[in-house]
């Protein structure tokens, strides 16, 4: 019989040297054609091994002390979500696999074109035709860009998403569920359907009057062309990056993130991190959070977390101090997370099912909201000669982004709403032209618009059978982190550099890991399952009670001490900044040594234009 022992080793043996590859690979330090391929297959291997899951169960039934019962009960849950036990199944996921790779094999060669204002033609990537409809001057530019979306999403339509759906239904009923979606809700977030409304339909109602109001009142000031697909979001989206750049030097990124989340009471319990942050050709394209190492309880002994992540920061460009602190708090949140799991077992604390991604986000989503806070940006956002933000631009900001609020929230439920009744179709339902009429009839009533700048069938998430079914784990974070947020002011009155909220935290969501869902978690620490209620208030403010908020925020800080400098810093981790394979910085001496470190060599490289 198995013990969770050697379950944990058997994980660690495949895990931490795939995880390894995926770093090398992905920073490109490395050519190690096909192995890092091969490591995640053994990893899946072990993972979806139908004798794993039937040897856990014999050991967990066996098993007599409660802490090898708690261990094993993990294992059960870990090869429960990666294992399908149906023959049937397996073979229809088999067949699905060989549809997604036929579609995206055609998909890779397909190309696109949009027109400018003088008639001539752009090759595009579709996801600068998402850029194009949100950003380009040209409104030739904008209205081509969103036809050739249309011309996509009609493409997905007849090369074989349709087939998908109907093998993606196949496979969840051959597990005994309704339909997919049911399937994917309950694997994911442990969620029925009716769980999921009791959540999501009161916020469609709360946020939906405000958003249709403000829509209401831009089409009469404006007119109907305003409400267009291709000139709405262009319309709306405002340029403040260039004003708020001084208050945000890239250098001083890592300074202030160490220093936030010391105030915070947040630390990494002996982990080691290794940060990629600069931008480089060969590198991936989008940050991400990676732990080659799980925190655990070995026994008596704490084995604790060796955590990477990274950004792809470009000094010389304007907003890339913004963007730099804004991974740092998303993906430092993510790593604080699995840093402070205390199980007794690796499988509670890594990333991937049965982890599930609305608890995960909500960890880093939560750091990261606090940089929009004008409290936090009033004290730690200040210019290199010190100057802090002046209130004027914190309430330009607002003026730009709590319009679009309500809109954000709800372009996330429309996905979410859209794929649920997607996959309700019957079989012979599942036309082009039905699942079109499907696509407009849920954006037209989340929206109340006849056209959204998104058209639904170009999002990836809903194409690829990984990311079907999920999207609402996105909108589930959103509403935990200002479920989380409204905790945090009703107790101490406030979030900026409350160090207690760390250790909050820690307990209530970090430590358990895994063990319980993102609702028990949620549960743990406010005392209330996850509600949409704070999200819709948020959602709902005008620009004037945002201001107020603001005001709110900044006047209670002037009554705060800023406790602790940045020589006060310690995180409990050993810290590397990295550019592929040249360490540019590290806290062998102080956090604070290694952030001074970062500074002068960042602005060695790029270095800053005169501050005015």
């Amino acid at each position: 019989m198995r013990t969770a022992h050697e379950f944990d080793q058997a994980y660690l043996n495949l895990h931490v040297p795939k995880e390894e590859l995926f770093w090398t690979t992905y920073m490109g330090t490395a050519q190690t054609p096909g192995e890092l391929e091969a490591a995640d297959l053994k990893l899946k291997e072990f993972a979806g091994s139908l004798s794993h899951l039937e040897q856990a169960r014999e050991a967990l039934r066996l098993a007599a002390d409660e802490k090898e019962r708690i261990a094993l009960q993990g294992w059960v849950r870990f090869f429960e979500s990666n294992t399908i036990e149906s023959e049937d199944a397996r073979r229809i996921l088999s067949e699905l696999i060989d549809l997604e790779t036929q579609m995206m094999k055609a998909r890779a060669s397909l190309t696109f074109n949009y027109r400018d204002t003088a008639g001539s033609s752009h090759s595009a990537s579709s996801n600068r035709l998402s850029v194009n409809v949100t950003t380009d001057p040209d409104p030739e530019v904008r209205r081509t860009s969103y036809e050739a979306q249309l011309s996509l999403e009609q493409w997905v339509l007849e090369n074989g998403f349709i087939e998908q759906v109907k093998k993606r239904n196949a496979l969840a009923r051959a597990q005994g569920f309704t339909d997919y979606y049911a399937y994917k809700l309950m694997k994911n977030e442990g969620l029925t359907l009716a769980e999921l409304d009791e959540i999501f339909v009161p916020f469609e109602k709360a946020s939906r009057d405000r958003m249709f109001e403000f829509f209401e009142r831009i089409g009469q000031q404006k007119g109907a062309e305003a409400l267009g697909a291709s000139q709405l979001m262009y319309s709306l989206t405002g340029e403040i990056s260039a004003e708020l750049d001084p208050y945000f030097p890239f250098s001083k990124s890592i300074a202030r993130w160490g220093l936030s989340f010391y105030r915070l009471g947040i630390r990494f319990r002996g982990a080691t991190l290794t940060l990629d942050l600069l931008d480089r050709n060969g590198k991936y394209e989008n940050g991400f959070m990676h732990g080659p190492v799980p925190s655990f309880m070995d026994g008596e002994n704490w084995n604790p977390a060796r955590i990477n992540f990274t950004s792809n920061a470009i000094p010389t460009q304007v907003g890339s101090g913004q963007k730099g602190i804004v991974t740092l708090f998303h993906e430092g949140g993510h790593a604080a997370h699995f840093a402070n799991v205390t199980q007794n077992s690796p499988c509670f604390s890594q990333e991937f099912p049965p982890t599930s991604m609305a608890y995960a986000e909500t960890q880093s989503m939560f750091c990261d909201s606090l940089l929009s806070d004008a409290d936090w940006m009033k004290r730690y956002a200040k210019d290199r000669l010190g100057r802090e933000i002046p209130d004027s631009l914190i309430r330009k900001r607002i003026e730009m982004t709590q319009p679009i609020r309500a809109y954000k929230a709800r372009s996330i439920l429309v996905v979410s709403l859209f794929e649920r009744r997607l996959y309700a179709l019957d079989d012979r339902e599942l036309t082009a032209e039905n699942i079109t009429r499907l696509a407009r009839q849920v954006e037209k009533e989340i929206f109340g618009l006849d056209s959204v700048a998104r058209p639904m069938l170009i999002i990836p998430h809903i194409i690829s059978e990984s990311g079907a079914g999920s999207y609402q784990g996105y909108l589930l974070a959103d509403m935990a982190v200002y479920q989380t947020r409204e905790y945090f002011k009703k107790k101490y009155g406030g979030l900026m550099d409350e160090p207690r909220i760390g250790r909050d935290l820690s307990e209530a969501y970090w430590s358990v890991g895994n063990r319980i869902t993102h609702n028990q978690t949620v549960k743990r620490l406010t005392g209330e399952t996850i509600s949409g209620s704070a999200l819709a208030v948020v959602c709902n403010y005008t620009v004037d009670e945002a201001w107020q908020e603001a005001e709110k925020q900044m006047n209670r800080m002037t009554t705060l001490p800023e406790v602790g400098s940045l020589d006060d810093v310690d995180l409990d981790a050993k810290i590397r900044v990295v550019h592929g394979n040249e360490v540019l910085a590290e806290s062998k001496t102080s956090f604070a040594q290694m952030a001074r470190d970062f500074e002068i060599e960042i602005e060695r490289r790029y270095p800053p234009t005169a501050t005015p």
